[in-house]
């Protein structure tokens, strides 16, 4: 179980009455992964989402003629691993820290019955999550537009 004062300063989190974020504390724990840990890998199944308590972790995905590519550092506050809450199968990257780093560890399966079971709750945190997807979506669309600029230079020298 994770304590609530932890949970209360995440800023995905921030906001949330306690009576919501106590179902969350039951299925979660805290994790502390070194410097280039593997938290989850593209294409495989997570039964886990994560919010970074500290540090920061990267998303890379796997691109031909490029090996693994970083899109996106994602830090303190902020949700990792959405994709098991959408029923979105593997995940679509691999989170790696960049440095020493401590996340919360939530069981998607379980944060999705809570969901279920209060229907507040589960619209603020699936409004919440699609907030953050939405923000990292666009994120990794302006770090891909850069990839191709540098692309498109290196060609043209």
């Amino acid at each position: 179980m994770v304590p609530l004062e932890m949970l209360e300063k995440l800023s995905f989190l921030e906001g949330f009455a306690p009576e919501y974020l106590k179902p969350l504390a039951s299925v979660a724990k805290v994790v502390d992964v070194e410097p280039n840990e593997i938290v989850f890998q593209e294409k495989q199944n997570s039964p886990n989402i994560y919010i970074v308590v500290e540090g920061q972790v990267a998303l890379e995905i796997w691109a031909t003629g490029r090996g693994m590519t970083q899109v996106q550092n994602v830090g303190p506050g902020k949700l990792l691993g959405w994709s098991v809450l959408l029923g979105e199968g593997p995940m679509t990257a691999t989170a790696r820290a960049v440095e020493a780093s401590r996340l919360v560890v939530i069981n998607a399966l379980q944060a999705l019955d809570a969901c279920e079971e209060n229907p507040r709750f589960g619209m603020e945190f699936m409004r919440r999550t699609a907030l953050a997807l939405s923000k990292r979506l666009n994120a990794t669309r302006l770090k891909l537009l850069d990839i191709c600029q540098d692309t498109l230079a290196v060609v043209s020298e």
